[in-house]
């Protein structure tokens, strides 16, 4: 499922009114989105949103290597989150002491 379609069924309605959230191009159009192409914004707010973008592309990058967002979970829903908090955990953690873990580009999920 597209990232956008997951945000418009389930994750906008959880922002407070008036809250707006940082998105690529794809989300233009949608109102509690701020995108690339709000040319109204001065030359340092596009520059952090650049920054908060590539960091967010690079969580994406390093959930990948576990492949969260890549396959299908097969081991039911009631196992899912917590797997998957599992793996937000030790990704906080090497971006916390600022390196990826050496042994995670190497992870294999079908050795599970």
């Amino acid at each position: 499922m597209h990232d956008l379609t997951i945000f418009r069924r389930w994750l906008k309605w959880e922002l407070d009114e008036g809250e707006r959230v940082e998105a690529d191009r794809g989300y233009r159009g949608e109102p509690c989105c701020k995108t690339p192409v709000d040319e109204h914004r001065p030359e340092r707010a596009k520059m952090l949103a650049s920054v908060i973008r590539n960091r967010h592309e690079t969580m994406n990058k390093r959930f990948k290597h576990f492949g969260c967002m890549k396959q299908a979970f097969r081991h039911g829903i009631a196992k899912h989150a917590v797997c998957f908090r599992a793996i937000a955990v030790i990704v906080q953690l090497s971006l916390e002491l600022n390196r990826f873990l050496k042994w995670m580009t190497d992870y294999n999920t079908m050795n599970l």
